[in-house]
């Protein structure tokens, strides 16, 4: 679990980086590049108290963070941004998928110093000490390299307005895929199902991408026909 401080920190370097694909984007898609500010607030804002919320929807009490709080609560949260910024719904959201990934990148770094996120025991050595799967390490760069492509997808007029869904079936999916390589979830809260709570939300997130996607796909088709 990251510490209050740690996270703060993290928080601060948060704001300053995320900063830098939301500018890009808004200059991309024609508007003023300073509106990042309340990009890089409000994605910080909902990160704060999505994950609040929704370790306690699994818990039951306020004692830790499920950073999926912040993916599932963003569109409530950027229906307000659309129009303090005055642009299209959607459009918000694109900016939304592609600073929050590299909040995730940035936060992984502290997860790294606090050391929560432990991968699972790959092995042990002469010195009796454990190899892990570098699961920080790995989700950082995972991070990284989503940032950067939905940045290169956000380039090309064809993607825009989809970048929120494709991001939840990506996230989702390598969420889904690295969860299996973590050490530090608890398998019986669950809701009795097969899977720990990480694997649940991660295959929930995948699905709404999927149908969020094959709605737009069919819109855009009947606005053709028509």
């Amino acid at each position: 679990m990251i510490t209050s401080v740690g996270l703060l920190i993290a928080l601060i370097i948060c704001a300053m980086f995320i900063c830098i694909p939301s500018a890009l984007q808004l200059r991309w898609y024609g508007f003023k590049w300073w509106k990042c500010v309340i990009v890089s607030v409000a994605i910080i804002v909902t990160g704060l108290i999505g994950a609040e919320l929704w370790y306690f929807l699994e818990n039951g009490d306020w004692g830790g963070k499920s950073f999926f709080g912040a993916v599932y609560f963003a569109p409530l949260t950027f229906i307000a941004v659309a129009k303090i910024l005055k642009m299209p719904y959607v459009y918000s959201l694109d900016l939304c998928a592609t600073s929050g990934c590299l909040a995730l990148a940035v936060l992984k770094v502290q997860c790294l110093i606090d050391g929560c996120c432990a991968g699972v025991i790959l092995g042990q050595t002469e010195d009796n000490i454990y190899v892990r799967f570098p699961s920080q390490i790995v989700e950082f760069v995972t991070a990284l390299i989503l940032t950067v492509l939905l940045l290169y997808l956000s380039y090309n007029p064809k993607y825009r307005g989809k970048i929120y869904p494709i991001t939840l079936v990506l996230y989702g999916t390598l969420r889904f895929v690295l969860n299996l390589f973590r050490d530090d979830w608890d398998r019986t809260q669950s809701f009795n199902l097969p899977l720990p709570l990480g694997n649940i939300w991660a295959l929930i997130a995948v699905i709404v991408g999927a149908v969020w996607l094959i709605a737009l796909k069919r819109k855009r088709k009947s606005n053709i026909e028509q």
